[in-house]
């Protein structure tokens, strides 16, 4: 049987492709939304309430394990030549981005220089490469899972590597900002670990990303983060390296 942490991930793949918010579950089970945000956000439910959702939901039980499965059958990766498509087409990879931080039709062209044409356009193309399920009146399912990342040193990570002069030079001095550099000396064991934090940092953030999708976009902000790590000494210290003989 699936974990309770799956099946928590199970309910919000059914709100989300009912478009429900987690107060139409609070209200639908008559308990608070603090109560339904902190099962979610503990991951943590008891059978009694999770046949209560079902009934809400109107679904059986063994539906909701077989939402499971369709976490599986996501797109983790595109392919190459899907990657090129979207970075080669400015609009469409803008429109790729828009989805992906959950805007509706709506907002997209409300936000940016975008006809609803052209917008219905892009959607076509990012449907056709499996990014997203187009669905009638322009509305759209992600077919990214939660596990995506785009392809190491493909094209979408060159395209924001060369964008990085312009992201760092920048004070980070405002509050909701944040530079750290670090310069260490770890064993390949803590190298390994720092490498599985980060990763993990980063699932958790993806999935706060989801969750704060129901809040009205005035009240979320664009955030970048870049992290890098790899071996390294600058330039300027090699050059001043003393010559062995």
């Amino acid at each position: 049987m699936a974990g309770s942490h799956e099946l928590i991930d199970a309910v919000k793949l059914q709100l989300k492709t009912r478009n429900k918010k987690y107060k139409d579950l609070a209200d639908g089970l008559g308990v608070s939304e603090a109560s339904i945000k902190r099962m979610f956000s503990t991951r943590n439910c008891d059978l009694e309430r999770l046949d209560k959702i079902c009934g809400w939901l109107g679904i059986e039980f063994a539906e909701l394990t077989r939402g499971i499965k369709l976490e599986d059958k996501l797109t983790t990766q595109l392919t190459l030549t899907q990657e090129k498509e979207i970075v080669s087409d400015k609009k469409l990879l803008l429109v790729a981005i828009c989805v992906m931080n959950h805007y509706t039709v709506d907002e997209i062209i409300d936000a940016y220089a975008i006809s609803i044409t052209e917008c219905t356009q892009l959607l076509l193309k990012l449907d056709r490469i499996k990014f997203i399920d187009l669905l009638p009146n322009n509305m759209y399912r992600l077919r990214v899972a939660r596990s995506f990342r785009w392809l190491p040193d493909g094209p979408m990570h060159r395209f924001f590597r060369s964008m990085a002069a312009e992201f760092c030079d920048h004070p980070f001095t405002a509050k909701e900002e944040c530079f750290l550099q670090l310069n260490l000396m770890l064993s390949p064991a803590s190298i390994d670990a720092l490498k599985r934090r980060i990763h993990l940092v980063a699932q958790d953030y993806a999935e706060q990303h989801n969750q704060d999708a129901r809040t009205a976009r005035d009240n979320r902000q664009s955030i970048t983060i870049m992290i890098g790590m790899r071996p390294w000494i600058p330039a300027f210290v090699h050059l001043m390296a003393r010559v062995k003989k």
